[in-house]
């Protein structure tokens, strides 16, 4: 009889999420839809996903991602990609609720093992990874880059995916790995996350020459937790 009553709450408890965030998907997917509720529904989401633990320590912390499906997000991120998808392919457009998306795209991939699994699928990485190619000069197209690695750190966290070997090629390191670039830091935290396995190790810091750009950054003093877990894992 507990057990039953304990299912009924549960239920009771999860059917207005998975409400709101049906609602939230069809108002991304609603063409009638302004901006202004497109950006409300896709705060609502990041919102959601940042409940499941604090964005820091995802990133900086392997165990913190989790192995269940959100409820009722599935139904979200399909259409959160979509609307992050144009941004992603050219980082210089200028779109607020595609900016918001690739954002809110950085809280869902980070928040459940299953999505992150089917973004791979979709060869998610690989487009972020074309968007820190692409020449940032203004403000915005730096953040949206900033965003970019921010979503790519998720995908290289455990357990480990082969997907971690097809992202080391395609980050441009000598423009991140710089004690003068803005982002070093998270650059540096993606990085240690790919320094694990030893085909990995070899790959990067040693037949792509990112080991020196790690020591100068060591060297300037600039992201020095990052440099120092990078050399550890070598």
């Amino acid at each position: 009889m507990r057990r039953t009553c304990r299912h009924w709450r549960r239920a009771a408890e999860l059917t207005p999420r998975v409400f709101l965030m049906r609602t939230y998907a069809r108002t991304l997917r609603d063409p009638n839809a302004t901006d202004e509720q497109r950006l409300a529904a896709l705060l609502a989401v990041k919102a959601v996903c940042r409940v499941r633990g604090d964005m820091r320590n995802v990133f900086l912390i392997d165990q913190a991602m989790f192995d269940d499906m959100p409820v009722g997000l599935d139904d979200v991120a399909d259409t959160v990609v979509a609307t992050a998808r144009p941004i992603i392919a050219d980082i210089t457009k200028y779109d607020p609720v595609g900016t918001a998306a690739l954002l809110t795209l950085v809280a869902t991939v980070g928040c459940s093992i299953p999505i992150r699994l089917d973004l791979i699928d979709r060869g998610i990485h690989l487009e972020l990874c074309a968007a820190l190619k692409q020449e940032a000069h203004e403000a915005m197209a730096i953040e949206r880059q900033f965003f970019s690695l921010l979503a790519l750190l998720p995908f290289c966290a455990k357990p480990f995916h082969p997907s971690r070997l097809s992202v080391l090629p395609e980050v441009p390191w000598e423009r991140f790995i710089a004690p003068s670039h803005p982002h070093v830091v998270v650059a540096m935290a993606l990085l240690a996350l790919l320094s694990g396995p030893n085909d990995v190790i070899q790959a990067v810091p040693f037949n792509a020459g990112v080991l020196p750009l790690v020591v100068n950054c060591a060297k300037a003093g600039v992201a020095v937790p990052g440099c120092l877990r990078v050399l550890g894992n070598i």
